[in-house]
């Protein structure tokens, strides 16, 4: 499904209108910017280009919304690509040309002797070639990072999915020096956070590195085989035989046989989490 883009406002269309009619009507000219706006003549050409300068740059806003919507890039990217040229591109620029003329014609005025061809058509192209690529632009940038959100998020509710059917997808990637490896759940004994870097303890005994943070491992694994016993310890349910209880209203966690984690891993479960690791613990099938 293609995600809907919010280009520029009105508002914002206005401003480049002004932009673009000023520079239509005073960039020919070799006077100063000061003297041409002290001139009658600036207004009176301004009130007839800005109006048109804002339409042109409507219609392309409208049709380039239209087009995402009927012929989207992902789907017909080379029909789109058509399109857009003919609509925002061709179809704006005979307007303009179209219009132009009659604009001389009206007021009695030679339209070849101008020179409109050569200045202000080519900073009319310009404006059309700027926002056609600029929306074509935001909209892929867009689109990239709303489909890396959403594949984030169908890979975490596809991994809870085969947690829960007592799957161990291979979805945690671990870091050891240059080489990324894909690590199994039932592999897992620990995450670990310590001074904003992460480490994930294998049953065996083995460290790798994990670029997740605690939260987004929460969000990936849910409460379905993990519990986080600490500010800096997530563990896995399936390494714990029980737990005895450890100074005032905290616990030390007890492994199962043949499961060693380094030293430094704290097992000491906070005494704000004992009572919602009691029932994990439970839940999970262990025996206190």
């Amino acid at each position: 499904m293609v995600r809907k883009v919010d280009y520029f406002p009105r508002w914002a269309l206005a401003v480049l209108a002004i932009v673009v009619s000023h520079h239509v009507v005073a960039g020919t000219q070799e006077k100063g910017t000061l003297v041409i706006l002290q001139q009658l003549n600036y207004y009176v050409a301004m009130a007839f280009s800005w109006p048109f300068s804002y339409l042109l740059m409507w219609w392309i806003h409208f049709c380039i919304g239209r087009l995402d919507r009927w012929v989207p890039w992902q789907v017909f990217w080379w029909k789109r690509l058509i399109f857009q040229l003919l609509l925002c591109v061709g179809l704006v620029i005979l307007v303009d040309l179209l219009v132009v003329r009659i604009y001389f014609w009206a007021f009695d005025n030679d339209f070849s002797a101008s020179g409109y061809m050569r200045t202000e058509l080519l900073i009319i192209l310009w404006m059309v070639l700027f926002m056609n690529t600029l929306y074509t632009a935001w909209f892929f940038y867009l689109n990239y990072f709303h489909g890396l959100e959403k594949n984030r998020r169908l890979k975490a509710d596809l991994d809870r999915l085969l947690v829960r059917q007592g799957a161990s997808p291979l979805r945690i990637d671990a870091r050891l020096g240059n080489k990324i490896l894909q690590v199994s759940l039932s592999e897992i004994a620990c995450f670990e956070r310590h001074e904003n870097i992460g480490h994930v303890h294998l049953k065996t005994g083995k460290l790798y590195y994990v670029d997740m943070t605690m939260p987004a491992l929460l969000e990936l694994l849910g409460e379905e085989g993990f519990f986080q016993i600490n500010r800096s310890v997530l563990l896995s349910l399936s390494v714990v035989i029980g737990f005895e209880k450890y100074g005032r209203a905290q616990a030390l966690v007890l492994l199962v046989e043949g499961v060693v984690l380094a030293s430094d891993v704290s097992l000491v479960v906070s005494r704000s989490r004992l009572n919602g690791f009691r029932e994990a613990l439970a839940s999970f099938g262990g025996q206190v």
